[in-house]
């Protein structure tokens, strides 16, 4: 089956745990698939023909995708809608990892999937505006919204963290930031999930759509900062 399966973003720290996932897949790293150009990333899906293409390709710097609008857009919107036109023509199931960003932030308890989207920055408007050409131009389709992701890698919170208290840097995390930390592992199994439902032939249909997916403790960033300097103290003490 892993065979069949196309994996945009190997690298990554997602992409990286969904590799591990499906070890015979066929993979493309940025430098191997430059998602700023859409030609490209059309020419290597109609080239493969993968039954699922995986989509775990990004651009997540919240801060600079503020700067950098042009180069968001093209990644975050424009490439989505080259691989779900490329998709729709061989009939390939497309899995895309969106974001919380996509909402404001304002509600008080948890979001659904049916509720209103309002992203507030460039980087939620460019991944709302890569959901909206997945869903219209590929009707198979599963988009993960998720949060606070982390894994292996360096562009994530826990490593930047873990990095500053280890170089005795001074630490300043707001208390007004909430999330729920997201392991890629726990991504990775729930793609799993959703491809093994695919290839089911016999059983229910997978469910196209759209669903939001991330850790079951909601957090602030200073309480999250708090508890990963507690894990390192213990770590480091049961290692002396």
């Amino acid at each position: 089956m892993s065979n069949q399966i196309l994996i945009f973003g190997c690298n990554g720290q997602l992409g990286k745990s969904i590799s591990d996932i499906f070890p015979n897949s066929i993979k493309f790293s940025r430098a191997e698939c430059d998602f700023n150009n859409s030609k490209n990333i059309s020419a290597s899906i109609l080239k493969i023909k993968p039954e699922v293409i995986i989509n775990c390709a990004a651009y997540t710097d919240v801060n600079n995708s503020e700067i950098d609008i042009k180069k968001t857009l093209k990644i975050n919107s424009i490439a989505v809608k080259a691989i779900a036109f490329s998709a729709k023509i061989i009939d390939a199931l497309v899995i895309h990892f969106s974001t919380d960003y996509v909402f404001d932030g304002s509600n008080s308890s948890s979001y659904t999937e049916n509720s209103p989207t309002y992203p507030i920055n460039n980087y939620g408007k460019t991944k709302l505006k890569g959901e909206k050409k997945l869903v219209k131009f590929n009707d198979k389709h599963i988009i993960i919204r998720t949060s606070w992701v982390y894994g292996q890698g360096k562009n994530n919170f826990v490593y930047k963290v873990i990095k500053n208290i280890q170089q005795k840097k001074k630490l300043a995390v707001v208390d007004y930031e909430f999330g729920s930390p997201t392991q890629t592992k726990s991504l990775a199994f729930i793609v799993k999930m959703f491809i093994d439902k695919y290839f089911e032939k016999s059983k229910k249909k997978l469910e196209y759509g759209i669903y939001n997916f991330s850790g079951n403790v909601r957090i602030s960033r200073y309480t999250f900062a708090k508890k990963i300097i507690e894990i390192m103290k213990s770590y480091n003490e049961s290692n002396d």
